[in-house]
């Protein structure tokens, strides 16, 4: 584990430091402070089974047409590590129009590609997996959940 997500996990409490949208196609969409330089992008990649939980979400056409165009209206832009840390340290939110950072970009796109609508300003990958996985298993959202 690095500095930035040993400082993610102590912060939001929470074993999760990073979320990934995978779509049906397998590729990923998302944003990633790894990322050189670490920008809204859609890539294929590993899942170390030791790494990730899964949550999958069934999703509609008109909801991937969605999901794409709200990808293809942030594609580019970059990571808000600024508005990340000053929105945990301080009870304001702060955010930058056209930065992101993972979880809240995810709970973003899963609102206007009408899956959930998320009322959190402050959203850590943690609060995002506690709230799908809690959403999923009672059957609010449909999906399943693969973890361990």
């Amino acid at each position: 584990m690095n500095w930035r997500t040993r400082i993610v996990s102590w912060r939001t409490g929470g074993p999760y430091t990073h979320c990934e949208l995978v779509m049906p196609s397998g590729d990923c969409i998302g944003i990633s402070p790894e990322d050189s330089p670490p920008r809204i992008r859609m890539k294929r990649q590993a899942f170390p089974d030791d790494n990730w939980d899964f949550i999958d979400i069934m999703v509609d056409q008109i909801q991937i047409i969605k999901i794409i165009a709200f990808f293809n209206s942030t594609y580019g832009h970059r990571y808000d590590w600024f508005g990340m840390i000053m929105s945990y340290l301080l009870p304001w939110f702060i955010k930058h129009e056209r930065k992101w950072y993972c979880s809240q970009w995810i709970a973003t796109l899963l609102t206007v590609s009408d899956v959930y609508s998320f009322n959190y300003i402050k959203m850590s990958p943690t609060k995002l997996y506690d709230i799908l996985s809690m959403k999923v298993n009672n059957g609010l959202i449909p999906g399943s959940i693969e973890d361990e």
